[in-house]
């Protein structure tokens, strides 16, 4: 069933209003150190763990997780400012994961976040593996 809006003498379906952007928290922090290929260490007035969202790399004692932890430092540098962006939930459990923020880091001089970069070079993928 679809669901019709009216507005003035328009009609529409609903389906064609875009959804209202997530609410987030966009901040710029510097990044300290690199855990693993999902995971750095970054400050603004405090420190803390950034867990990437929709990447998921091999754990870093793997020869995979090895590669995708080098990726990642190969993508940052200590000390380098980013942007990070954490979407908001009305469940704060959605916005944590084992003590680290669930967010987005956007670096200077790369063309996308670093989830993103690290899932398009192969060193991550953007759901958890079995």
């Amino acid at each position: 069933m679809t669901a019709y809006i009216i507005a003035g003498s328009l009609a529409f379906a609903a389906a064609s209003i875009p959804a209202p952007p997530t609410p987030m928290i966009r901040f710029v922090g510097t990044i300290n150190n690199v855990t693993d290929g999902d995971t750095l260490t970054l400050s603004t007035d405090v420190s803390m763990k950034i867990r990437l969202i929709d990447c998921w790399a091999p754990e870093r004692y793997t020869e995979q997780g090895k590669r995708s932890t080098a990726n990642l430092i190969r993508l940052t540098s200590r000390n380098q400012r980013c942007i990070v962006e954490v979407p908001l939930h009305d469940d704060l459990g959605k916005c944590t994961s084992l003590g680290r923020i669930l967010g987005r880091v956007y670096v200077e001089g790369q063309d996308a976040d670093l989830s993103t970069l690290q899932v398009q070079g192969g060193f991550a993928t953007r759901g958890k593996r079995e």
